[in-house]
């Protein structure tokens, strides 16, 4: 509560400071002690945190000379980056998180990322709680991402002495070009807006040499939006960044990602999925969709698979029409082996007109697989990477851990994931047990912003396992 005033002070000095022009001269910049121990430490590391303010304001055309009667609109996003910049280890680990129009707070990045020979390398938490290493590719071309050549960099590598103006009492504005280099190599990801002209910046050294506090207000970005409607909007973006300094020349950025603990509270889920690893399972996947606070959308699609050990039985309907659903649809297929296979591979099958199952190459990604290989992971899954909710009585994973969660078929096969932008975007894994301590549902949520709408969307997995679990349909009878 304490560091209020100062921002504010901060904020008060910056619009004083705006039209003056610096009574130093390069010289006295360059052989100033206090400003080149503090640049000499932020080049070692640092941990940066803060708040970034976007101010929209709307526009009625493409000219952006006459606004429109759209109220302007402020939004929020809260950040923390660590950089570690040593001879044993150069990484940085960054999180940002955007809060929305509804009040609702949603990652946008969190990445620990390090130097690998020149390489882009990154580390992460897998579902069994270990780290991973490995180098990053470009989805976009296939080769290797250079670590030197892309905003990973510690951007103080980049500044100098002589990028500072001295405005006495601790206070420095950093020129332009360096205060554009640090806004563009750590928010970038957010817009292509932190690449526009800056109106100002301001930054604080305190009584140890050290750079605590930074502000800066960059000038009107104005952009075209597309609405869902296929017409735009003409909006102009002003943000205000707040940077807030500490472990100067200690920062770690590798520590800043390690497995969970061991968790008492999640002990419980260890024999359930231990058992559900090698059961009968039915698995229930219903979709609701939303848009800002307006009633859901009905369901437009259900999954419902069954596994009896041998072959797994695939269903796609509505659910508004569940009740309706009383035999094998046309969109539904069988995975089974061939009859006189050797080999325990698994092949598509639908059912023709005559009631018979024939193989389908309507499929083809699915062939040449085995049954284990289309399981959902459960064994594998490390109960220590949920935390519990004793209000709500679930367990849960952190958005991190969630954005991971369905990429390698955890709880659900990927294969019946059928929305892409379900992986960008998840941003809650709920777990949810019966009475019996039996694993009941799964809630996953996720959200996209479209700036002028956000759409939100639920899973509910519903689970049934064990002997009792029968395929349906008399389709055991009909394939023997």
């Amino acid at each position: 509560m304490n560091k209020k005033p100062i921002i504010l002070s901060l904020f008060t000095l910056l619009l004083l400071v705006s039209g003056c022009s610096s009574t130093s001269n390069s010289t006295d910049i360059n052989n100033n002690s206090s400003l080149n121990e503090a640049i000499s430490l932020m080049r070692k590391g640092y941990k940066v945190s803060g708040i970034i303010e976007e101010k929209s304001r709307y526009y009625e055309d493409n000219t952006f000379t006459s606004l429109s009667d759209k109220e302007d609109q402020t939004l929020y996003y809260d950040f923390s980056f660590i950089y570690e910049n040593k001879e044993r280890y150069v990484g940085l680990d960054r999180k940002i998180f955007f809060t929305d129009r509804l009040n609702e707070r949603h990652m946008v990045v969190d990445e620990n990322l390090y130097n690998d020979g020149g390489r882009v390398g990154i580390r992460y938490l897998g579902y069994d709680n270990k780290v991973f290493e490995e180098e990053v590719i470009d989805s976009s071309t296939g080769n290797y991402i250079s670590y030197g050549a892309n905003e990973f960099l510690n951007p103080f590598l980049m500044i100098e002495n002589r990028d500072f103006v001295d405005y006495g009492d601790s206070f420095y504005s950093l020129s332009e070009e360096k205060t554009s280099l640090i806004l563009t190599s750590m928010f970038s990801i957010i817009s292509s807006a932190f690449s526009s002209n800056i109106d100002r910046s301001l930054v604080e050294i305190d009584s140890n040499n050290k750079i605590s506090t930074m502000i800066v207000n960059t000038s009107e970005y104005k952009e075209s939006i597309a609405n869902s409607s296929y017409s735009y909007s003409y909006v102009g973006k002003i943000y205000k960044i707040n940077f807030n300094f500490t472990f100067q020349g200690e920062g770690e950025a590798r520590a800043a990602l390690a497995p969970y603990e061991e968790n008492e509270k999640s002990k419980v889920l260890r024999p359930i999925f231990d058992v559900m690893e090698d059961s009968k399972m039915n698995i229930k996947r219903i979709n609701h969709t939303w848009y800002d606070d307006e009633p859901e959308v009905p369901s437009y699609e259900t999954v419902n698979l069954y596994y009896d050990k041998e072959k797994i039985y695939y269903q796609v309907y509505d659910y508004a029409n569940e009740d309706e659903i009383t035999g094998v649809t046309a969109s539904d297929f069988l995975l089974m082996k061939r009859k006189g296979s050797t080999t325990d591979f698994l092949y598509p099958y639908v059912r023709d007109y005559d009631g018979t199952w024939s193989t389908t190459s309507a499929y083809p990604s699915l062939i040449g697989y085995t049954y284990y290989d289309f399981l959902p992971i459960f064994k594998d899954i490390n109960e220590n990477i949920f935390k519990y909710d004793e209000e709500g009585n679930f367990y849960y994973l952190d958005e991190f851990m969630a954005q991971y969660w369905l990429y390698d078929g955890c709880f659900l096969p990927t294969f019946a994931v059928s929305e892409a932008g379900f992986f960008d975007y998840l941003n809650r894994v709920e777990v949810y047990l019966d009475e019996n301590n039996r694993l009941e549902k799964v809630i996953c949520g996720y959200y996209i912003d479209y700036t002028l709408y956000i759409c939100h969307s639920t899973y509910e997995i519903y689970y049934k396992y064990g002997d009792d679990v029968k395929m349906p349909y008399n389709i055991d009878v009909e394939v023997a």
